[in-house]
């Protein structure tokens, strides 16, 4: 996925069972939080164990007809990956996250944006 307005990348290759696409978008945001009960909305910056496995589950990139890892698979191949996936991650979420100081200072008044000049 890009963001079509700064062409920033939200993907990030990692290897788990085999070499996987990560795809951090509000989709996986969304699914990451059925299995672990957290928001990632409301990102705290603490990366737990629970919410590095629902994040990875939530954002593998799978091919047409590939078999879907169950949750407890992703969390076996973090057995023995999970510092090399936690620092993809940590960059791809970085892209990922708006920056809401420069957000805010950027962003145009709504009111008068949205007032229709007669």
């Amino acid at each position: 996925m890009n963001d079509y307005l700064t062409g920033q990348r939200f993907e990030v290759k990692v290897v788990l069972d085999k070499p996987r696409l990560l795809r951090i978008d509000f989709n996986a945001l969304c699914r990451a939080e059925v299995p672990s009960g957290v928001s990632f909305l409301d990102w705290s910056g603490e990366l737990t164990g629970v919410r590095l496995k629902a994040l990875v589950w939530a954002s593998i990139v799978y091919e047409p007809g590939e078999k879907r890892l169950e949750y407890d698979e992703v969390g076996d191949a973090l057995n023995s990956t999970a510092l090399n996936v936690v620092a993809a991650l940590t960059e791809a979420v970085a892209i990922a996250m708006p920056d809401l100081e420069g957000l805010e200072k950027t962003t145009a008044d709504p009111q008068k944006t949205a007032t229709a000049k007669g």
